[in-house]
Protein backbone atom coordinates (compact mmCIF):
# COMPACT_ATOMS: atom_id res chain seq x y z
CA UNK A 1 0.00 0.00 0.00
CA UNK A 2 1.41 3.36 -1.05
CA UNK A 3 1.60 6.35 1.24
CA UNK A 4 -0.89 9.12 0.57
CA UNK A 5 1.74 11.86 0.19
CA UNK A 6 3.55 10.17 -2.71
CA UNK A 7 2.56 10.84 -6.32
CA UNK A 8 1.57 8.07 -8.70
CA UNK A 9 4.78 8.65 -10.63
CA UNK A 10 6.87 7.29 -7.76
CA UNK A 11 7.05 4.09 -5.71
CA UNK A 12 8.13 4.04 -2.07
CA UNK A 13 11.21 1.85 -1.73
CA UNK A 14 12.97 -0.19 -4.39
CA UNK A 15 10.55 -2.53 -6.18
CA UNK A 16 11.23 -6.23 -5.63
CA UNK A 17 11.62 -7.03 -9.37
CA UNK A 18 14.26 -4.29 -9.67
CA UNK A 19 16.18 -5.75 -6.72
CA UNK A 20 16.00 -9.22 -8.27
CA UNK A 21 17.25 -7.83 -11.59
CA UNK A 22 20.13 -6.13 -9.79
CA UNK A 23 21.21 -9.40 -8.17
CA UNK A 24 20.88 -11.27 -11.47
CA UNK A 25 22.78 -8.65 -13.45
CA UNK A 26 25.54 -8.56 -10.83
CA UNK A 27 26.05 -12.33 -11.10
CA UNK A 28 25.92 -12.25 -14.92
CA UNK A 29 28.47 -9.42 -15.07
CA UNK A 30 30.67 -11.16 -12.51
CA UNK A 31 30.99 -14.28 -14.64
CA UNK A 32 31.22 -12.25 -17.87
CA UNK A 33 34.27 -10.43 -16.50
CA UNK A 34 35.90 -13.75 -15.53
CA UNK A 35 35.61 -13.63 -11.75
CA UNK A 36 35.01 -17.34 -11.23
CA UNK A 37 37.89 -17.88 -8.80
CA UNK A 38 37.64 -14.72 -6.71
CA UNK A 39 37.49 -15.43 -2.97
CA UNK A 40 35.54 -12.24 -2.24
CA UNK A 41 32.55 -13.08 -4.44
CA UNK A 42 30.39 -14.30 -1.56
CA UNK A 43 31.05 -11.22 0.54
CA UNK A 44 30.43 -8.89 -2.41
CA UNK A 45 27.12 -10.51 -3.27
CA UNK A 46 26.09 -10.52 0.39
CA UNK A 47 26.77 -6.77 0.65
CA UNK A 48 24.81 -6.13 -2.56
CA UNK A 49 21.85 -8.10 -1.19
CA UNK A 50 21.92 -6.24 2.15
CA UNK A 51 22.09 -2.90 0.32
CA UNK A 52 19.14 -3.84 -1.89
CA UNK A 53 17.16 -5.03 1.14
CA UNK A 54 17.75 -1.68 2.83
CA UNK A 55 16.55 0.14 -0.31
CA UNK A 56 13.43 -2.04 -0.52
CA UNK A 57 12.28 -1.15 3.00
CA UNK A 58 13.34 2.49 2.81
CA UNK A 59 11.11 5.52 2.24
CA UNK A 60 13.14 6.60 -0.79
CA UNK A 61 10.93 7.30 -3.82
CA UNK A 62 11.74 5.47 -7.07
CA UNK A 63 10.34 6.23 -10.50
CA UNK A 64 7.27 4.26 -11.50
CA UNK A 65 7.63 3.36 -15.16
CA UNK A 66 4.02 2.31 -15.65
CA UNK A 67 2.60 5.80 -16.30
CA UNK A 68 4.62 6.57 -19.43
CA UNK A 69 2.46 7.55 -22.39
CA UNK A 70 4.16 6.09 -25.44
CA UNK A 71 1.47 7.31 -27.86
CA UNK A 72 2.14 11.03 -27.37
CA UNK A 73 4.66 12.91 -29.51
CA UNK A 74 8.30 12.85 -28.50
CA UNK A 75 11.30 14.81 -29.78
CA UNK A 76 13.53 13.27 -32.46
CA UNK A 77 16.49 12.98 -30.08
CA UNK A 78 14.56 10.35 -28.10
CA UNK A 79 14.30 8.21 -31.23
CA UNK A 80 18.02 8.55 -31.89
CA UNK A 81 18.79 7.81 -28.23
CA UNK A 82 16.56 4.72 -28.42
CA UNK A 83 18.43 3.41 -31.48
CA UNK A 84 21.81 4.01 -29.85
CA UNK A 85 20.65 2.30 -26.65
CA UNK A 86 19.32 -0.73 -28.52
CA UNK A 87 22.59 -0.97 -30.47
CA UNK A 88 24.62 -0.86 -27.25
CA UNK A 89 22.39 -3.47 -25.62
CA UNK A 90 22.84 -5.81 -28.57
CA UNK A 91 26.61 -5.23 -28.72
CA UNK A 92 27.36 -5.64 -24.99
CA UNK A 93 24.31 -7.27 -23.44
CA UNK A 94 25.79 -8.24 -20.05
CA UNK A 95 27.39 -4.86 -19.39
CA UNK A 96 24.38 -2.84 -20.55
CA UNK A 97 21.93 -4.97 -18.53
CA UNK A 98 23.97 -4.30 -15.40
CA UNK A 99 24.38 -0.60 -16.24
CA UNK A 100 20.67 0.02 -16.85
CA UNK A 101 19.59 -1.78 -13.68
CA UNK A 102 22.33 -0.06 -11.65
CA UNK A 103 21.24 3.37 -12.92
CA UNK A 104 17.63 2.67 -11.91
CA UNK A 105 18.70 1.34 -8.52
CA UNK A 106 20.88 4.38 -7.81
CA UNK A 107 18.38 6.89 -9.22
CA UNK A 108 16.21 6.71 -6.09
CA UNK A 109 18.93 7.55 -3.54
CA UNK A 110 20.43 10.17 -5.87
CA UNK A 111 17.12 11.98 -6.39
CA UNK A 112 16.33 11.70 -2.67
CA UNK A 113 19.66 13.36 -1.81
CA UNK A 114 19.04 16.04 -4.42
CA UNK A 115 15.54 16.89 -3.17
CA UNK A 116 16.70 16.82 0.47
CA UNK A 117 19.49 19.26 -0.39
CA UNK A 118 17.03 21.56 -2.20
CA UNK A 119 14.59 21.53 0.73
CA UNK A 120 17.36 22.36 3.20
CA UNK A 121 18.60 25.18 1.00
CA UNK A 122 15.06 26.61 0.76
CA UNK A 123 14.65 26.43 4.55
CA UNK A 124 17.94 28.27 5.03
CA UNK A 125 16.79 31.00 2.63
CA UNK A 126 13.45 31.33 4.42
CA UNK A 127 15.24 31.51 7.77
CA UNK A 128 17.64 34.13 6.47
CA UNK A 129 14.81 36.22 5.03
CA UNK A 130 12.82 36.01 8.27
CA UNK A 131 15.70 37.41 10.31
CA UNK A 132 16.21 41.17 9.75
Amino acid sequence: MQAQGVSKNHLVGLPIPAAAQMITSTIILYYYLGGEGSPSRHLTLLLVIYGLAALMVSNIPFFSLKNNDIKKRHPIWMLVFGFVLITLIIAQMQIMFFTIVLLYTLSGPFLWCLTTYKHRRERRREGAQAMP
